[in-house]
């Protein structure tokens, strides 16, 4: 307690603008290629955040439908928003069929700006989502954490507010923000370079 306060410079949130999608890949001889692409996101503690979190977590649904469930070319395609301040969405799969999984991933994104989500969807997602939310929140340590995260985008009252905003959010926010951000993927992919169709991950969102 006698330690005197210190400074620190003021903190610049710069979270990533990514407006053409591009491509890096890393040659591996490999049976399975694994693909990470990531996209803007809002600032974190935002409205805008919050809703975003929303849209990723039904992305990854419909990913999961479309790319494991209908087309079995993934065992577990992900899409989510990543918990850093300088946040950035990332959609992940690992197969052996890259283009055709790339092809739907983008489609499924092109799909969502053009027509959005539905209400029913939202519905069921919602409920789903604050049932993992809360099964992780069983711990002493798990709630701690979540009121130090809360408290570093605004304010620990984030935290206890939580189920009332997600309650809240509306489809047109949830909607609005995929057609805001989502403009260009920077793409990664690791695997085999003679099965990297370029154009499947260029193409305009």
């Amino acid at each position: 307690s006698s330690l005197p306060a210190g400074t620190a410079d003021a903190f610049k949130p710069q979270p990533p603008v990514i407006t053409t999608s591009t491509l890096n890949v890393e040659e591996r001889d490999i049976a399975t290629n694994y693909i990470r692409g990531i996209f803007s996101a809002p600032m974190e503690g935002t409205r805008e955040a919050l809703a975003m979190r929303m849209a990723m977590s039904m992305l990854g649904e419909r990913m999961f439908i479309e790319i494991r469930t209908k087309r079995n070319l993934s065992y577990s395609p992900q899409a989510f928003l990543s918990p850093l301040y300088d946040g950035y969405n990332v959609i992940y799969v690992s197969t052996t069929d890259p283009t055709q999984s790339v092809t739907v991933m983008t489609d499924e994104i092109r799909k969502i700006k053009k027509e959005g989500f539905t209400a029913k969807e939202l519905s069921s997602q919602k409920e789903g989502f604050l049932t993992g939310y809360f099964m992780g929140q069983e711990t002493n340590d798990a709630q701690a954490t979540s009121l130090g995260v809360a408290e570093l985008k605004g304010g620990w009252e984030k935290a206890e507010k939580f189920n009332d905003d997600i309650a809240s959010l509306t489809l047109e926010e949830v909607n609005s923000v995929i057609k805001k951000y989502a403009n260009g993927i920077q793409w990664y992919y690791l695997g085999k370079a003679d099965a990297v169709q370029r154009d499947i991950y260029l193409q305009k969102l």
